[in-house]
């Protein structure tokens, strides 16, 4: 919302008053004439806001008039400044707009003729002489005072000058029919202007009353309950006439606020229990309410909570939690996934987790780069691994390579064991051993043998029962007890099954107790130290 900026002095209006130049970083964003925008300076190490209408609006700047309002404010501040010097703006907000009607009336007061001066001009643009009535102290008071009297000696507008705020001779004698009449000027002077157009029978819709702030109220004091959303609960004490904005800002408590005057919403909150007052309206429980224009009405504690999104902090504690959860499902340290830490499997005991868990490719800031790329289709590649590399096959084959291998995880990618990788993922040597299990075979039973097969037949078969009968009968689970899965047992398998294995003991070898096929080998794994 926030954008920065430099201010400039352009040259001096009165005495008090000052013409400058604004422009933004990034250019200037769209703007209508009528609209403000909120400045935001640094005096004395404190920041300080206020409420600035556009005099007048260009492709690559704005200009501002200011008047000063009190000794230590921004006008102020503004109205001292000999040189560039850099402002942080939020808008331009504000519904004081111009309006299509062939008739224009503007009545402006002091300093209100700033958003008068730039709607004026919008005029000229759409062929309309306005009537303009302008009221100040003095001429040496009027800002913009001669090019408004220019503008009338040449016929552009008809300027009426108002010096003993009178204004009823002046506005009683005019026709207001089809007439948009636009209003800005101190509180009081908006009051009494407004009294005089209701009784011309004016209708409301055709006039728009700019105020320089929000209006003081009169309202008692009261209690506000504050509900944010990951924090306590906090009292906040009401002054009488005092909004919650204000209080809140006393009290500790930060509610997002820009322009202060209700035109932004920006510190739009949540009425959730109680009531409170808004310029003269009574909010009731489930309205949304602002907390710069809201007061207390005097009654029950109120309770308010936010109704935006996470704030700036909010936003961050996420992006950090959010982190870690993304990180964690890639495999962080020492790459174990989501999978719990479990006992080492069987021969596994002396490695460390960096055996089998190798760092990812590329550093933490790309990985977590591509894939963010990946997440919002910046790319067509896939997700890569944060942290850690998955365990693969070759990170068990580095160790346990065998070259005549029976069964190698390689000939399970053929298409023909496609249902074999959905039942089992043989193509993975895990998906078999598992790993963390305390075991030499965890994820799968000794009748996976059935999966590939069922239709058995050997050509003059040696055994008896033979291979085709033990099938049929689905006798899976005496398949490895006369055969090891790899190949990797130096052995002789036997003929006569009354010299197998028992299931018992395969069993066992499977919890990852005693070999018992034989002690020699074909290949034995490579040791890690």
């Amino acid at each position: 919302m926030w954008k920065s900026g430099r201010i400039e002095p352009v040259r001096r209006l009165t005495e008090r008053s000052i013409e400058l130049r604004l422009t933004l970083q990034g250019g200037m964003p769209s703007a209508s004439p009528g609209q403000f925008i909120v400045m935001e300076i640094e005096r004395d190490g404190h920041p300080m806001r206020a409420s600035f209408s556009l005099a007048a609006i260009e492709k690559d700047h704005w200009l501002l008039a200011v008047k000063v309002a009190r000794p230590n404010g921004v006008s102020a501040w503004l109205n001292a400044l000999s040189g560039k010097a850099k402002v942080s703006i939020a808008g331009p907000f504000g519904d004081f707009n111009f309006s299509a009607a062939t008739r224009q009336v503007f009545v402006a007061g002091g300093s209100g003729i700033t958003p008068i001066y730039c709607l004026v001009q919008e005029a000229f643009r759409n062929g309309i002489v306005p009537v303009i009535v302008y009221a100040n102290e003095s001429p040496a008071d009027a800002m913009y005072l001669k090019e408004l009297q220019h503008w009338n000696q040449q016929g552009a507008c008809h300027l009426i000058e108002v010096y003993d705020r009178n204004f009823e001779p002046v506005l009683d004698g005019m026709d207001f029919r089809e007439t948009e009449v636009y209003v800005c000027g101190p509180s009081a002077m908006n009051q009494v202007v407004q009294g005089i157009l209701q009784r011309q029978v004016h209708s409301p819709k055709n006039i728009q009353i700019e105020h320089y702030g929000v209006p003081t109220q009169q309202s008692e004091g009261g209690t506000v309950l504050w509900s944010p959303r990951f924090a306590k609960s906090k009292r906040i004490e009401l002054k009488p006439g005092e909004t919650l904005l204000s209080a809140a800002t006393r009290a500790g408590v930060n509610i997002d606020a820009a322009c202060l005057v209700g035109a932004c919403k920006t510190c739009k909150v949540k009425l959730d229990a109680g009531q409170m007052e808004c310029n003269g309206e009574v909010m009731q429980s489930g309205q949304e309410v602002l907390a710069c224009c809201v007061r207390s009405n005097g009654g029950a504690t109120a309770m308010v909570s936010p109704v935006k999104g996470l704030s700036r902090p909010q936003w961050f504690v996420a992006a950090v939690l959010a982190g870690l959860v993304f990180l964690g499902m890639w495999n962080v340290p020492p790459g174990l996934g989501m999978s719990s830490k479990g006992s080492m499997n069987t021969g596994h005991s002396n490695l460390d987790c960096e055996s089998c868990h190798r760092p990812a490719s590329g550093t933490l800031r790309q990985q977590l780069g591509h894939n963010a790329r990946t997440a919002i289709g910046a790319h067509e590649h896939d997700w890569v691994a944060v942290g850690y590399a998955p365990v693969t096959n070759e990170s068990c084959q580095s160790c346990h390579d065998r070259p005549n291998d029976r069964h190698p995880v390689s000939r399970f990618e053929e298409l023909r064991f496609a249902s074999q990788r959905e039942t089992l993922g043989p193509h993975r040597c895990v998906n078999c051993h598992g790993e963390h299990t305390g075991k030499r075979i965890g994820k799968v039973g000794m009748d996976y043998c059935s999966n590939c097969h069922s239709d058995m037949q050997v050509k003059e078969d040696p055994i008896h029962p033979s291979h085709a009968e033990l099938a049929q009968g689905e006798e899976w689970m005496t398949c490895m007890t006369c055969h090891d899965f790899h190949g990797n047992h130096i052995m002789e398998v036997p003929v006569n099954m009354q010299d197998r294995l028992r299931v018992e003991e395969i069993q066992a070898y499977f919890e990852g107790g005693k070999d018992p096929y034989s002690d020699d080998k074909k290949y034995r794994a490579k040791s890690d130290d």
